[in-house]
């Protein structure tokens, strides 16, 4: 794909952009990426933020990240285990997707 500024729109060179940025400023990390997220439907900035989780080595890793920055989780009893491998994939596995890319795992809502 030639990634023209007069073949996208402006929505997609925002996009681009921000792709940009996020691989250091890696023209061709930045397409082959911006292409992934058009097969996942994220085609704007806006469906970017409103998609993009974070990035981790795992599931799990993701997981509890991802609880403990929305239910504040730090305040965990230190005898209590949560089985974040076991809750990704018995609930939170249909709430997200991840593209690999660049050895890396992107989390991203199903919902945005």
């Amino acid at each position: 794909m030639n990634m023209t500024t007069s073949t996208l729109t402006t929505e997609s060179v925002e996009l681009f952009e921000e792709i940009r940025d996020l691989m250091d400023d890696d023209y061709s990390k930045a397409v082959t990426f911006c292409k992934l997220l058009k097969d996942e439907g994220i085609e704007t900035v806006d469906q970017w933020i409103d998609s993009y989780c974070g990035v981790n080595d795992n599931n799990a890793q993701f997981l509890e990240e991802y609880l403990t920055d929305i239910y504040e989780l730090q305040d965990v009893p230190s005898g209590l285990v949560i089985d974040y491998d076991a809750s990704w994939e018995r609930n939170y596995r249909y709430d997200f997707f991840v593209i690999e890319f660049g050895g890396d795992r992107y989390y991203f809502s199903n919902v945005f």
